[in-house]
């Protein structure tokens, strides 16, 4: 099978609930959709979910994760901050914890000083008592165990703690909980334990190999077409590790080539005639978040990015630019500092009278989701 690369993103904007079909989703849903929410900066969600849902308010994210607990936030996806459906947390997390823990004992080696093994123990297990019903800021936490790190002091009681705690998440057993700030700036995290977090909702239980069967088929679902690469970049695992997930799934799996693309891309089977109905219209703009999902589903940016604007959103210190998307492509880039409420946007290209007229309607109401009280 073959298709058009305007097909193709036409798929993929409808599967990411960028084509004014989203109306009656809520957050949970278009969580799920997406496979997770990138939230390494506090405002990152919000403008993602603002994005996808017509008329989204900033309430129904916290409600739904902070009140309600129906979505959990912690290291997932490439080790970074992500907000999943408690649901699906034991899916992703028994996915990548292999990956996760690896790449931080690797980081772990490096350094200079740190608690001897048992000591380790005792303050994780610590921590974790602490954490069983309350949710604490660093500080906080360090207060309540530092009488176990009495050959440190200061700062690295700090760095300790810091690594004791993305220890602990990286292993599924801590999260994060409400912030301290204003919704759009973290003024310190607070962390929670997960047990706590899915009390009275526990995902069913599932082995890692079984974990990482579903998330390919659920990236696939929401990223593809995609290459093995791709799926690969999007989890961090190492591609001959992706490749032997996909033996595992490849009778549910069918390869297809995009037009003036190199290689293969695989897809669901049961979403190849989803693809071929699609003919919404993808003239609408958008305005997403730094990090947006959307932006970092694949290794291969050139569905949705000319490679000649790439160094302006993908910046210096693995910083990732907001952008905006108009007929399924990023056209530009914008910033918004709540200090002076300014609004700057830099276009990639010259704009056509239609397109200045839908960026300003866009970015009027992107200024007043930001400016509002909700």
């Amino acid at each position: 099978m073959e298709f058009t690369l305007k097909q193709i993103n036409r798929y993929y904007i409808k599967s990411h609930s960028l084509l004014c079909d989203s109306h009656q989703k809520n957050p949970v849903e278009v969580v799920r959709e997406i496979c997770g929410l990138n939230a390494q900066s506090a405002r990152a969600p919000y403008l993602s979910l603002w994005g996808r849902i017509e008329g989204f308010k900033k309430s129904e994210l916290s409600k739904a994760l902070y009140e309600d607990k129906l979505l959990i936030k912690t290291w997932l996806l490439r080790g970074t901050v992500h907000i999943v459906p408690v649901q699906d947390f034991t899916i992703y997390q028994k996915a990548l914890q292999g990956y996760l823990v690896e790449r931080l004992r690797r980081y772990l080696k490096g350094v200079s000083f740190g608690l001897k093994a048992n000591e380790r123990v005792k303050l994780h297990q610590s921590i974790l008592d602490e954490l069983r019903d309350a949710s604490l800021t660093k500080r906080e936490l360090l207060s309540k165990v530092e009488h176990l790190m009495r050959d440190y002091r200061g700062k690295e009681q700090k760095i300790i703690m810091f690594r004791a705690i993305w220890e602990l998440s990286h292993q599924g057993l801590i999260c994060h909980g409400k912030p301290t700030g204003p919704w759009y700036h973290f003024k310190e995290n607070r962390f929670t334990s997960v047990e706590n977090w899915l009390s009275g909702k526990e995902p069913e239980g599932i082995n890692e190999a079984e974990a990482k069967r579903i998330l390919l088929e659920k990236y696939l679902h929401s990223y593809g077409p995609a290459s093995i690469q791709d799926f690969a970049y999007w989890t961090g695992f190492r591609v001959t590790d992706a490749r032997k997930i996909l033996d595992e799934v490849k009778d549910r799996i069918v390869s297809v080539k995009i037009n003036d693309a190199k290689g293969s891309f695989l897809m669901l089977k049961e979403d190849v005639d989803v693809l071929n109905k699609i003919d919404k219209d993808m003239r609408s703009v958008r305005f997403l978040p730094e990090f947006d999902s959307i932006v970092m589903g694949h290794k291969d940016k050139s569905r949705i990015l000319n490679e000649r604007y790439r160094k302006k959103v993908f910046l210096p210190l693995a910083s990732v630019a907001p952008t905006i998307l108009q007929g399924g492509r990023v056209i530009g880039i914008w910033n918004y500092k709540f200090i002076d409420k300014s609004l700057t946007l830099s276009p990639f290209r010259s704009l056509g009278t239609e397109e200045i007229r839908k960026i300003k309607r866009e970015s009027s109401q992107l200024k007043q989701f930001l400016e509002s009280p909700d």
